[in-house]
């Protein structure tokens, strides 16, 4: 067989060019299967088909693994922005959490004030009951606590009014009694 293919070459040469490496193929493949050579030119057609085809579907796995990571990593993103929005949010709500614990323990904060100071003597002390009339429970709590402070100054002022009347009573009896130890006195002399 010649050896490298005479007479004919892969470019520019006559289309009957093409048979000349089939001896040496033939040469190369007969011995190898122990087959005839249109058998094992067959089978090489054949391998060289299944090798076209698993470099396309070496293609395509290539192609599905580049767009799977391309996806994992769209779903990675994702996850993140999920995560972040999750996580803003559960932070705007501990924020809103925490200030309608703020708003709502104010107005007690405020009564337990007034409370004290009444406790401490100032009558006139009155709480702020702004929720009163809608309902609200710390509201009437607080317009409760007005109306006995109310009593209390009421009452702390009929103490103080009749202590004033006892004491002028006294006042007036010793000054009776003065009067009338020396007017005893006179009458008695007055009648001797």
């Amino acid at each position: 067989p010649p050896p490298g293919g005479a007479g004919g070459g892969a470019a520019g040469g006559p289309p009957g060019g093409s048979r000349a490496p089939l001896p040496r193929l033939e040469a190369l493949a007969a011995p190898a299967a122990n087959q005839s050579p249109a058998e094992a030119l067959a089978d090489v057609r054949t391998q060289h088909e299944i090798g076209e085809l698993f470099r396309r579907l070496d293609d395509q796995v290539s192609r599905a693994t580049l767009d799977l990571q391309f996806q994992v990593s769209e779903r990675e993103r994702e996850t993140e922005r999920t995560i972040a929005i999750l996580t803003a949010a559960t932070g705007v709500m501990a924020l809103l959490a925490a200030l309608g614990v703020i708003w709502t323990l104010r107005p007690l904060r405020r009564l337990a004030t007034s409370v004290r100071q009444l406790g401490e003597g100032d009558w006139a002390q009155r709480a702020a009951a702004p929720g009163a009339l809608g309902g609200d429970e710390v509201g009437r709590l607080a317009l409760e606590f007005n109306h006995m402070a109310e009593a209390l100054q009421e009452r702390e002022r009929r103490l103080i009014r009749g202590e004033r009347l006892a004491a002028v009573g006294q006042l007036a009896a010793q000054v009776t009694h003065e009067i009338r130890n020396p007017l005893s006195s006179v009458a008695l002399n007055v009648e001797l």
